[in-house]
């Protein structure tokens, strides 16, 4: 059975169009399906069904609230892997997930407050009775009981009511899901839906390299110098080991092209091999070969080769329209002075967006744009709004009872300013470490071309050496050692180009590293000066001249009386002026707040002097 990739609703065998939504359904030269309509496992029925339900509490990977999925785990489907669930029915008063049902690819699992959790396996189901009993009690009422009786290959039975239950227990959208799976679902299968690709297998992870290399190459056999600072990047992003690293630059500058759909394939198998749900890895791959692209993403939905690879890996243009959002929002965060409260926002946007394309978890996972359970700030957007809470300056360590005399005295000391960028520093801070240590790769790589350009000298001039005592009768060299020295030389070009390619990749990551660590040193410094609680602060510092001539050669009059900061200085001179600040305690609440009292003290003393004199 095959379903619309775009409502879910069955297709009849030759569907040129979807009779449900008009989705056309392209077919490849062989007859079947061109990577549109698909052939679903268990796990996939089981989402497509409880997205398209109104039933009240349902929530699918991936989750927006892992708190309240670990307590389903452990309430409801006890010693069962977090990571293995694929949907969740949350039917508790207080929506703590403590009762209702979990799914996992292979079983359910039902539970209501003060019984016992019932499992029902997928596994050898053959068929589902559902029905509805009704009874007359002594009173003459009629009690309606829900009845659902599971039944399988050996003969064996699982009977379930709403009396076990509650009235109230979705028993019908239960039955549906279980009557789906028993003539609709090709494959039973649980799969981990969370990992990271560092963890998985040498091979896998060079797989999934591979093919990034090999649709890089596909226009012209060549990785430009923009697409290989960004593959570095991932690798750094990836944390791949030497050993593999190694194996993937003989690929990265082989001259010979390797077919994609043979790599796919083989991923795919190795994928199977690992018990590894291959949809949640190709749909990493597809996010992180649109992160190559970035000199398209403004149109890509003409890219041709974007458009091929979604197909082959049969994803949705909604997957792609998610990964440029969080493009374009991580390229705000690092460009724009954007503050904690609008990085959240960004992320339930995101969110939002990975869920309405059907993104799971674990592919945000994979490489990156969450981390799973106790996502770190290493991660994407998402766990960088809501791992951090913005604590980077010390906010958490504050008592709640004392949160709101701690704002006032914050605000009144002017020390606000950074606290309200901590997710876009620690943004920054990752960013700059990350092509530091790409710069590491470009370094091997760099040294492994000079090595290799090294070698083929030695043999061109070694066989230049030869040709000059082996000539013929007529004096001329022999013909198969000019065509070898030729190829020879051909191949010294070509890795002179990469060579020259490598180094470029190199000063273009530079450059990004500079412009990260301007960007986060703009962010540590206030946008307009307190000048009076600069000058309370130097009155008596050594350096008071020196460090009141820098300041104002940062900080400039806007006509108005404000000294606003100057972003056209360079990265050191910022950095000095950071340092300054830094040191003479002023984003400190303490020596701060004193400070900001000496001078309204000041100010308060000058208005009276001022009355008396004039009077």
């Amino acid at each position: 059975m095959k379903f619309c990739p775009e409502c879910g609703n069955k297709l009849n065998d030759g569907a040129r169009f979807c009779p449900e939504c008009g989705f056309k359904i392209e077919y490849n030269s062989t007859g079947n399906f061109r990577g549109n309509a698909i052939n679903l496992t268990s796990e996939e029925y089981i989402q497509k069904t409880l997205y398209q339900s109104n039933e009240k509490g349902i929530d699918i990977s991936p989750f927006k609230d892992e708190k309240k999925l670990v307590s389903a785990a452990n309430a409801i489907a006890k010693d069962v892997n977090p990571t293995t669930i694929i949907g969740t029915i949350d039917t508790s008063l207080l929506s703590n997930g403590k009762t209702g049902a979990v799914f996992t690819g292979t079983h359910l699992y039902m539970k209501e407050s003060f019984g016992q959790s019932r499992i029902i396996p997928f596994e050898e189901m053959t068929s589902i009775k559902f029905k509805l009993d009704r009874t007359i009690d002594e009173k003459n009422k009629v009690k309606e009981t829900k009845v659902l009786k599971v039944f399988y290959e050996n003969k064996n039975e699982i009977e379930v009511t709403s009396d076990d239950l509650n009235d109230a227990y979705p028993l019908e959208l239960i039955a549906k899901i279980l009557e789906g799976i028993c003539t609709e679902v090709e494959k039973v299968e649980s799969k981990n839906q969370i990992y990271k690709l560092e963890s998985l297998h040498p091979k896998i992870i060079s797989l999934y390299f591979r093919i990034i290399i090999a649709y890089l190459r596909q226009d012209d056999n060549v990785v430009d110098t923009t697409e290989y600072k960004e593959l570095v990047t991932l690798m750094t992003k990836v944390k791949v080991s030497k050993q593999i690293a190694d194996t993937i630059r003989t690929y990265r500058f082989s001259e010979k092209t390797e077919d994609m759909d043979a790599l796919i394939s083989d991923l795919k198998v190795e994928l199977e091999k690992a018990q590894i749900s291959h949809p949640v890895v190709f749909q990493a791959l597809c996010m992180d070969i649109v992160s190559m692209n970035k000199k398209t993403l403004t149109d890509w939905e003409s890219s041709v080769s974007i458009k091929f690879i979604i197909e082959k890996l049969n994803v949705s243009e909604k997957l792609v329209e998610y990964k440029v959002r969080e493009i374009q929002q991580f390229e705000r965060i690092y460009t724009e002075k954007v503050d904690d409260n609008t990085i959240k926002n960004m992320a339930t946007e995101l969110g939002a967006l990975a869920t309405g394309a059907g993104i799971s978890m674990g592919a945000l996972a994979i490489t990156g744009a969450v981390t799973g359970f106790g996502a770190s700030l290493t991660g994407g957007l998402m766990s960088l709004a809501f791992a951090s809470g913005g604590a980077l300056f010390g906010a958490a360590a504050v008592a709640a009872s004392a949160y709101g005399a701690y704002r006032g005295v914050k605000y009144f000391a002017g020390t606000d300013e950074l606290e309200k960028y901590s997710i876009k520093q620690k943004a920054l801070s990752d960013k700059i470490t990350s092509l530091k240590a790409a710069n590491t790769f470009i370094l091997d790589d760099f040294n492994y071309l000079m090595n290799t350009i090294n070698e083929l000298t030695i043999k061109i001039m070694k066989h230049q050496q030869l040709n000059k005592s082996i000539v013929s009768k007529s004096g001329e060299l022999i013909k198969e050692k000019n065509n070898y020295i030729e190829e020879l030389t051909n191949q010294l070009q070509g890795f002179v180009s990469r060579g020259q390619s490598v180094a470029e990749s190199g000063q273009i990551i530079e450059k990004d590293q500079e412009r990260m660590e301007l960007e986060q040193c703009l962010t540590t410094l206030p946008e307009e000066l307190d000048l009076d609680k600069f000058n309370e602060l130097i009155v008596s510092n050594l350096h008071k001249v020196d460090y009141a001539e820098l300041i104002h050669m940062t900080y400039l009059d806007d006509g108005e009386g404000k000294l606003i900061l100057d972003k056209n200085q360079d990265l050191e001179h910022l950095q000095e002026v950071s340092m300054v600040l830094v040191s003479i305690k002023y984003f400190e609440t303490g020596s701060s707040s004193l400070a900001q009292g000496k001078v309204l003290a000041k100010k308060g003393f000058n208005s009276i002097k001022s009355f008396f004199n004039e009077a």
